[in-house]
């Protein structure tokens, strides 16, 4: 018994193909007559082949030299050649589930690399390109590329890749230009579907292709810096990606930085916040009394935002932060994987940078009052204001006087409120001011809606539809009780707006009639009464009604028909979804 191929399965289920394991063969499985006799004809002395071209592949690979690609169809001639009278072996198709051959215990940090682990490539890489006809392999569902690694699937995915300029270059029409990035996106999949035989959808293909930069970036820093060898693996293929700007991902990623710290060489601003830092040992001592003093911690970041001078920017305690994890993340790097070669500026700072701890990149601030333990200031001071209510939130707009949690939440919330909706839909003409609100929008005209209940199957555009669903109707779990009458909720909003007419308040304003109302919802069913549109119709006669309770009260009165309670469940629901 042998095996000589797999069973392969289009993403719809509808297709399924015998692919040969020694030659890129594809059979439709009506004919699998053909593919026992392609092995037989072809692939029956197969193994005896192999064995004697495996010690010439092992000398290639110690001696760092691979065989030209125009020797490769000699070697496929000698197999066609072999006795066709030869007794057919008995063959088998293996069928089992596809596994990556891919080595899946690669670098999970690729600006970790050091020297050691790149001399596994320091032989010639002779050039990276290799045969269309040996590019497909075992289907594979996981892929990692990688500049330090041996693997035709790399070289075929950047080879690809730079066919889809919308994807990476700033200066083309429809760069970042979400509809034809989508389609870029899927004629990748496909390309390397067809030629390296490598599926993935496109989340995976996208964290592929972050991969690509960011080892790009790391590569180009070395190469900068000098200390990438020019004869290593990963420079040949850093030079396959030259398309590539290393320059937009890291201007990107450091345009917010008003204070850019430059290790290559000396210069004043990195010296003079690094001797700032030095003066502050609550900032880095652990042993100092003060060291989980949040008001101590805040007011040196704000004496060293007062000292520090950078032309024509305005420093705040928040810069001096960031600019200090940057620093703290190069030193703890450096001190970890040391440097090699070149730099005497990166020598110098780490030598002035001694003054820090050991082993210690990722701080214990402990809470004073509870003991809890966090890993920076802002995660300390959220957590005093939310649980000790001392304090207020780390991260302040300047525009107002709200502060958040996270930066990412105080972007959404300027963007928002004081820039305004400028993502504009193409399906209709709706704005929005963030573009996660203009992606969930597009599902209403798609009609995708991933979230699936487990209980009854239906689905929903947003995972929270889902989870009140599940509430309302199957578990049927109401939480939110009222002190001052024994109703209870579903909804937290809903208690909110329910005390609010035990209160009388009545903050939501009608800017028709002036009529004050205590939830939005109540509001919303009263403009209905303004509205010349009557939306709800009688199923029974031609009645028509601009509100709900009217249709449903003219039910009652005219058809005599009733509601029970579970349809209103179900109706709330559906209504807000």
């Amino acid at each position: 018994m042998e095996t000589c191929g797999l069973i392969c399965v289009s993403r719809d289920y509808e297709k399924f193909l015998m692919r040969c394991s020694y030659c890129p063969t594809d059979v439709e499985v009506a004919q699998w007559q053909e593919f026992v006799l392609h092995i037989r004809n072809v692939h029956s002395k197969v193994r005896s082949m192999e064995d004697d071209f495996e010690p010439v592949g092992e000398n290639s690979t110690e001696s760092g030299h691979v065989d030209p690609p125009e020797e490769k169809p000699q070697a496929e001639e000698s197999i066609f050649q072999q006795d066709e009278s030869a007794d057919g072996a008995c063959v088998q198709l293996h069928i089992d589930a596809v596994r990556s051959s891919t080595n899946e215990t690669e670098e999970s940090d690729v600006s970790l690399v050091t020297d050691e682990e790149e001399s596994v490539q320091d032989e010639d890489p002779s050039e990276p390109a290799l045969d269309d006809a040996n590019l497909k392999t075992t289907p594979t569902y996981k892929f990692h590329p990688s500049f330090f690694r041996r693997d035709h699937r790399t070289i075929k995915f950047i080879e690809i890749y730079k066919e889809h300029p919308c994807l990476w270059n700033p200066a083309h029409s429809d760069y970042k230009e979400p509809k034809k990035c989508k389609e870029a996106l899927k004629r990748m999949a496909i390309d390397l579907e067809a030629t390296v035989s490598v599926f993935l959808n496109e989340m995976a293909l996208k964290l592929a292709i972050k991969k690509v930069h960011m080892q790009f970036n790391t590569v180009h820093k070395r190469v900068v810096s000098g200390k990438q060898k020019p004869q290593s693996l990963a420079f040949s293929i850093y030079k396959l990606c030259c398309f590539l700007n290393a320059s937009n991902d890291e201007e990107g990623a450091t345009n917010n930085e008003k204070i850019k710290l430059d290790f290559s060489k000396k210069n004043k601003l990195t010296t003079d916040l690094i001797e700032m830092y030095a003066n502050f040992p609550q900032l880095y001592d652990s042993n100092h009394k003060e060291f989980s003093n949040m008001s101590s911690r805040k007011q040196a970041y704000e004496s060293m935002a007062a000292e520090i001078s950078v032309p024509n920017v305005d420093i705040n305690s928040d810069d001096i932060f960031r600019a200090i994890q940057n620093l703290r993340q190069w030193y703890y790097k450096n001190t970890k994987h040391a440097i090699y070669a070149g730099s005497t500026a990166e020598k110098f700072y780490l030598e002035v940078c001694r003054f820090m701890p050991a082993k210690m990149y990722k701080q214990r601030l402990v809470c004073e009052f509870c003991h809890q333990i966090t890993s920076s200031d802002h995660v300390l001071q959220s957590h005093i204001f939310k649980a000790h209510n001392i304090g207020e939130l780390p991260f302040k707009c300047t525009l107002c006087d709200r502060s958040f949690v996270g930066r990412c939440e105080l972007a959404n919330h300027i963007q928002r409120v004081h820039i305004g909706k400028t993502h504009k839909c193409t399906h209709c003409e709706r704005s929005f001011a963030v573009m996660s609100d203009l992606q969930l929008h597009i599902r209403t005209h798609t009609g995708h809606k991933p979230y699936v209940c487990e209980h009854c199957g239906k689905a929903f555009r947003l995972r929270s539809q889902m989870t009140l669903h599940v509430t309302a109707i199957h578990t049927k779990i109401r939480a939110f009780k009222c002190t001052m009458c024994p109703k209870d909720f579903v909804k937290k909003v809903d208690l909110s707006d329910h005390i609010k007419g035990h209160l009388n308040i009545r903050d939501k304003i009608c800017s028709v009639c002036g009529k004050g109302f205590t939830s939005c919802h109540a509001l919303i069913r009263h403009r209905q009464i303004h509205s010349e549109v009557k939306k709800f119709v009688c199923k029974l006669c031609d009645s028509r009604f601009s509100q709900f309770v009217g249709l449903n009260t003219h039910m009652k009165r005219t058809h005599n028909i009733l509601r029970n309670n579970s349809q209103k469940g179900k109706d709330a629901v559906d209504a807000e979804n």
